[in-house]
């Protein structure tokens, strides 16, 4: 009796422990849909990018920033994200977009300090028809390459 408790007990914990997949933003054609840009990568600053179905990692040298993925739109090249305690502006949200150009990557973090998730979702503020000119964001920063 005792076996079955621990065991239905076990079974329990590992079950409430998963995490929930993040949301697809917009029409999803498959239920195994994933980011686009899952990987590891560095940007021309020398910091790392370590990007999963859970989070968006930024390293350099000793420090990390840590955004919890809450939904993707591979079609219009989007990632919003929850800011981690260790990141700028941590418990706001982050709005990344990304956009190929002759086969190089580059990505914009547009909102960083969004106070809502819908602020996030909704800005409008970047364009990628020039990223390393500038269009990221409201500030019109250039685009950041990342690769491989």
């Amino acid at each position: 009796m005792k076996a079955k408790i621990i065991m239905v007990l076990a079974v329990l914990f590992l079950v409430s422990c998963g995490k929930e997949k993040p949301q697809v933003l917009g029409s999803q054609t498959s239920s195994l849909e994933f980011i686009q840009i899952l990987g590891t990568y560095e940007d021309s600053y020398n910091s790392g990018h370590k990007i999963s179905a859970e989070s968006w990692v930024v390293s350099f040298g000793e420090s990390t920033s840590t955004y919890e993925i809450l939904s993707f739109d591979n079609a219009n090249r989007v990632i919003i994200a929850l800011n981690g305690e260790d990141s700028f502006n941590p418990g706001e949200y982050s709005r990344f977009e990304w956009v190929y150009v002759d086969s190089k990557l580059f990505y914009c973090q547009s909102v960083y300090d969004g106070q809502t998730i819908e602020e996030a979702e909704e800005d409008q503020s970047s364009s990628s028809s020039d990223p390393i000119g500038g269009g990221c964001g409201s500030y019109d920063f250039p685009w950041t390459p990342l690769n491989i």
